[in-house]
């Protein structure tokens, strides 16, 4: 690579700790290197550290490499992305030298890669080289996790270190597929298992907008306004895929999954206001959560009111007003760091039952009205 900038590393996702990264310009020039071979050879891998230790790695959110032989696996499965993209996914068990084992999940086109590898039979153990991976703290528990599109997966590579490893893991040869254990998948728990178990806590307004960690929480709180207009509550979609569309030619093409000429549908995308009195939080809601929470599909909303004579959203939209919900939400780094204000919700209920066990019955408007007289308050405190 020739002819590049040098500026300073501190983007929010990093492949290194280096205090500089090289950036390209219009007359950068590079020359590809085969199947990443080089990149293999220079990696330096993490160890499975304890969890106080990790806390700076995380906390700077740099991508790490790990090497680990695979012990576990969870059956992969088909999941809905917080932005409504499917994809899927697969958890792995990987175990060090010194028998210490981590949860490693994949996601998307990784997941086609290593299938095939988890079959093999010929004598020798898995090793899996994981490189430019996201470390995660869920439940006091430390785990790794593919990100984006920068992840790689190698698998019993060739190479000094990981020959190295397999030697130094003194087993019996024995078959890959007895080697690896089928590990019971997650169960899928109910917002009421969930919160009273603390495996996603309940959490205030106020205490989402000072979270320091990417995780997942639940809060209760009411919506306050509709952040949409006319034309974006809701967008033209493929009928296999949350994917985007736009008619051309009088047909609808899907580029990501090649198809041609199909009926197109509409998809919820509400962004909305909520407060619980601690705070006020934007959120958005996609297609199946705003769906429930409207109470009829976006396209039966859209025949409903597709005379209004008004520049605004449905006015059928106005029914979610001041409504009480509990709202799961995706906290990413995005959030902490401010770059993106609008958290994702990943799943909702309206359960009376479980509102009022677990929350106060506040409207929305008394909830808004106290925040900003009490914002008020402390202005004319700090004035004088």
């Amino acid at each position: 690579m020739q002819n590049f900038i040098v500026i300073t590393n501190n983007g929010k996702i990093r492949t290194t700790p280096h205090k500089y990264k090289l950036s390209f310009y219009t007359k950068t020039e590079v020359m590809l290197q085969p199947i990443g071979r080089l990149l293999l050879i220079l990696l330096s891998f993490v160890l499975l550290l304890s969890l106080s230790q990790m806390v700076p790695v995380i906390k700077i959110y740099c991508l790490v490499n790990y090497i680990g032989e695979v012990v576990g696996k969870e059956e992969a499965r088909g999941i809905i992305t917080c932005t409504g993209h499917q994809s899927k996914r697969i958890a792995l068990q990987l175990e060090d030298l010194e028998k210490n084992k981590i949860k490693c999940t994949l996601f998307g086109e990784l997941v086609d890669q290593v299938l095939p590898q988890l079959e093999r039979d010929d004598g020798e153990p898995f090793i899996l080289v994981v490189q430019l991976f996201k470390t995660n703290v869920y439940l006091n528990s430390l785990n790794i996790q593919s990100t984006y599109y920068v992840s790689k997966v190698y698998f019993n590579p060739n190479l000094t270190k990981i020959n190295e490893f397999k030697q130094r893991l003194n087993k019996d040869i024995i078959s890959p597929s007895q080697r690896i254990t089928q590990l019971q998948t997650q169960p899928q728990y109910s917002a009421t298992d969930e919160i009273n178990t603390g495996i996603v806590p309940l959490k205030t307004i106020e205490e989402v907008l000072n979270m320091q960690l990417e995780t997942s929480c639940w809060i209760i709180a009411n919506i306050v306004s509709l952040e949409v207009g006319k034309d974006d509550w809701c967008y033209t979609s493929c009928k296999t895929c949350p994917k985007k569309v736009v008619e051309s030619k009088d047909r609808y093409c899907c580029d990501h999954c090649r198809r041609v000429g199909f009926k197109a549908m509409l998809r919820y995308r509400l962004q909305i206001i909520v407060t619980d009195g601690t705070g006020c939080l934007k959120l958005i809601v996609w297609n199946k959560e705003a769906e429930q929470m409207v109470g009829k599909p976006a396209d039966k909303v859209n025949e409903i009111c597709m005379w209004e004579k008004t520049n605004s959203y449905p006015k059928y939209l106005d029914n979610v007003i001041d409504k009480r919900f509990l709202f799961k939400l995706n906290i990413t780094y995005k959030n902490i760091n401010a770059i993106e204000g609008v958290y994702s919700v990943t799943k909702l209920s309206d359960e009376d039952f479980l509102i009022s066990s677990f929350g106060c019955a506040s409207s929305s408007v008394e909830a808004f009205v106290s925040i900003i007289f009490g914002s008020i308050a402390k202005s004319e405190y700090y004035l004088g």
